[in-house]
């Protein structure tokens, strides 16, 4: 039969060899405090010792079996914590990124048979113009060998060259819009009366809104009113017929306006054009849709979709 003082002693013994091997295997890998861990040791061994203090005749076997299962216990401890952030970078939300809608595409440039960047590009202008003869244009072609004309445009249709560079297709294709507004959207009523203006054997009647931009610089179709010179147009082009003045005048008031503006401070002509398209076409508004680059130097360019300028997104256009 064993002394109890020395069985007592004995187990103190191990009790104290076990806190310090494990307080030393939770310095070396575990993310859990050694002092946390080996309190939580102590406190299962100390259930063990008070046991034994009852049974004075347990053998170190049991000793033995029991040390396993305590690290046992603490090496679960001490790997759960790893789990824990694992888990939880696992079940983190990921980030949405917002995508923004793409415009509509109007109907017309929807349903033409040309190359996706001509479409963007010709929508874009139609989406940042005033919405009143937006829906003018019916038929949209796009021609891709060189050709004689690079624009013509007619009441409700409009054909482009689409082998110039992307500046001067946008650039086209607003001055060819000017003439689908004028002749498609802009129109008179028969009962007001034939003008001195014709469109070819078409009449152009008294009431037809664009009467009031041809008054300023003609008489007829292709005749100047006699005081007129050539800065009293945009571009030496427009000089040509009431037709080329309207297109060359709306993409000068789209795509260079200040220097339309400055123009119009030196030339009664010219601002009486200005204030038209301003007033009439685009409700009063100066659209910010394109910065010109050109510089007037007393001299009018010779054609102005040939003229640079910086193209504004959507977002920057006026809403008219």
């Amino acid at each position: 039969m064993r002394s109890p003082t020395i069985l007592f002693i004995g187990l103190m013994s191990v009790l104290g060899m076990l806190s310090l091997n494990v307080q030393k295997q939770s310095l070396a890998g575990s993310e859990s405090p050694a002092s946390h861990m080996g309190i939580e040791s102590a406190s299962l061994l100390s259930m063990g010792v008070a046991h034994d203090h009852s049974h004075n005749d347990i053998d170190l076997a049991e000793h033995a079996a029991f040390e396993n299962v305590a690290k046992r216990k603490i090496e679960r401890m001490r790997r759960q914590p790893l789990r824990r952030v694992v888990t939880k970078a696992a079940a983190a939300p990921t980030s949405k990124v917002a995508v923004a809608p793409k415009p509509r595409m109007v109907a017309a440039i929807a349903a033409a048979d040309i190359q996706t960047k001509h479409k963007e590009i010709a929508n874009e202008v139609l989406l940042a113009l005033p919405s009143k003869c937006r829906d003018t244009l019916k038929n949209f072609y796009v021609k891709y060998e060189k050709q004689k004309h690079r624009g013509l445009a007619g009441k409700s249709v409009l054909i482009l060259d689409g082998t110039v560079p992307d500046e001067e297709f946008r650039a086209l294709f607003v001055h060819e819009s000017g003439h689908n507004w004028d002749l498609g959207c802009l129109q008179g009523t028969k009962d007001a009366g034939k003008s001195n203006f014709s469109d070819g054997d078409a009449a152009i009647y008294k009431n037809d809104p664009s009467l009031g931009f041809y008054n300023i610089s003609w008489i007829t179709s292709s005749v100047q009113r006699s005081n007129s010179n050539p800065e009293d147009f945009v571009s030496g082009y427009a000089s040509y017929d009431i037709f080329e003045d309207f297109a060359e005048s709306f993409a000068y008031f789209v795509l260079q306006n200040a220097v339309f503006a400055e123009r119009a401070q030196d030339n009664a002509a010219i601002a009486a054009k200005y204030i038209w398209f301003r007033d009439t076409l685009f409700n009063g508004q100066v659209p910010h849709i394109a910065s010109g680059k050109s510089v007037y130097k007393g001299k009018a360019p010779w054609d102005t979709t040939k003229l640079k300028y910086a193209w504004h997104p959507i977002q920057t256009v006026v809403q008219k």
